[in-house]
């Protein structure tokens, strides 16, 4: 199998395509590439590229462009998962689990219970470079051809009316003795449109929120026995969504 890298639009001409400086290196020193050997490389938007290794300098190497294809890797259903801001690892292991499974695009949501706390405009700026680097290594790791979108963290209530109505919306929620487990899943199974799910932070959701999310569309989805961690929950709903649409390996 060809290894697999990211190029930025910029660095990619008609015929032929660079990579940055840690992508080389990579390419060179770890993989031990030599020229001639072939290369995949995706833009994260929506084009693969079939390359072969023409040259190394500067610390770049230079591909040159086989051919092309669009949307490799891509998933049947566009599922958007709306994240509640946890700990840093425990966000970013949910991000990286979620672009493998094939999820579209996330919202970082600012939740009652949110501990992680975004105060500053620059430590914003800080979480969005890191947040798009975890998504593009692990687009490569999946090969995706696009690199899933993700918005500012949003307030939960400002989130809720951003959302289109022809969406299938669902918010998970703990079990509680006596509610019923299967509307939710039945919901994502049967849908025929793109989903958005909503996950909490550690602490779940308050019961406002979901008040609020009810009374604005969402059908609950109850995480029946046993209590999950977000990322795991974040996991579980994200691949039931993705792959009841007909994903197969």
């Amino acid at each position: 199998m060809s290894p697999f890298y990211f190029a930025e639009l910029n660095k990619i001409s008609d015929d032929e395509l660079t990579l940055s400086s840690s992508e080389s290196k990579h390419l060179t020193k770890v993989v031990r590439a030599k020229r001639g050997d072939r290369v995949i490389v995706t833009d994260g938007a929506g084009m693969t590229y079939q390359c072969s290794l023409s040259a190394t300098r500067g610390g770049e190497s230079s591909l040159k462009i086989i051919s092309r294809s669009r949307n490799v890797g891509e998933p049947t259903r566009r599922v958007t998962l709306g994240l509640g801001l946890s700990p840093a690892t425990k966000f970013d292991l949910a991000l990286q689990m979620g672009v493998e499974i094939g999820i579209c695009g996330f919202a970082p949501l600012i939740c009652e219970k949110s501990k992680m706390k975004i105060d500053s405009a620059e430590r914003m700026k800080t979480k969005m470079r890191r947040w798009r680097e975890v998504m593009k290594a692990s687009i490569k790791q999946c090969e995706r051809s696009r690199l899933p979108e993700i918005t500012l963290p949003v307030k939960f209530k400002d989130y809720l009316r951003a959302i289109s109505s022809e969406r299938l919306k669902i918010i998970a929620i703990p079990n509680t003795v006596g509610q019923d487990s299967s509307l939710g899943y039945e919901a994502i199974v049967n849908a025929s449109q793109s989903i958005v799910l909503l996950v909490g932070p550690e602490s779940g959701f308050s019961l406002a929120e979901v008040e609020l999310a009810l009374a604005s569309g969402f059908t609950k989805l109850i995480l029946p026995g046993r209590t999950l961690r977000t990322q795991t929950a974040a996991v579980v709903l994200s691949a039931l969504a993705v792959y009841s649409a007909g994903e197969r390996a």
